[in-house]
């Protein structure tokens, strides 16, 4: 009885080895296309001197800066324009390619925080411009400078 039970075994195996599926190998390429970006040099958007005040109001002060320098308050919030001190200047870039289309998904924030940060950057008549917003939770210290960079794009 034991014969007969190993060679079952055996017969088993050989038929599950017998019936195993087969390997298919296939060839593929891989392809990828490379761009070197043009370099554009850009000047600082500068918004100089600003004269804010504090307000008792909540939300988030916009202003806007225009291709001739000048900033406006589109939105008061807890803070106010009160006064621009006409020292602001838009970007100007150079080494733009004709055809070129802008794109400016970043958002600038100054000093390092989220209370300060410009955004809405527009780039047209050869300027860069942008809205500035502060925060209600935003510190604002006399005298103080705040920076900030972000990188955007020119699409020819």
């Amino acid at each position: 009885m034991k014969k007969y039970f190993i060679l079952s075994c055996v017969a088993l195996l050989a038929t599950n080895t017998a019936n195993a599926a087969t390997k298919a190998a296939a060839e593929f390429s891989a392809k990828g296309r490379f761009i070197l970006p043009t370099e554009v040099s850009c000047t600082s958007l500068v918004f100089g001197k600003l004269y804010v005040k504090k307000t008792e109001n909540t939300g988030t002060m916009t202003a806007t800066m225009n291709s001739n320098g000048t900033v406006t308050m589109d939105t008061a919030g807890a803070y106010e324009l009160v006064f621009d001190g006409t020292t602001a200047t838009p970007s100007t870039c150079s080494d733009i390619p004709e055809g070129t289309t802008f794109n400016a998904d970043s958002v600038i924030k100054l000093g390092g925080g989220d209370s300060v940060y410009v955004d809405n950057i527009k780039y047209a008549d050869g300027k860069l411009t942008g809205s500035l917003n502060i925060t209600p939770d935003a510190v604002i210290s006399s005298g103080s400078a705040l920076y900030g960079t972000a990188y955007i794009t020119f699409t020819y």
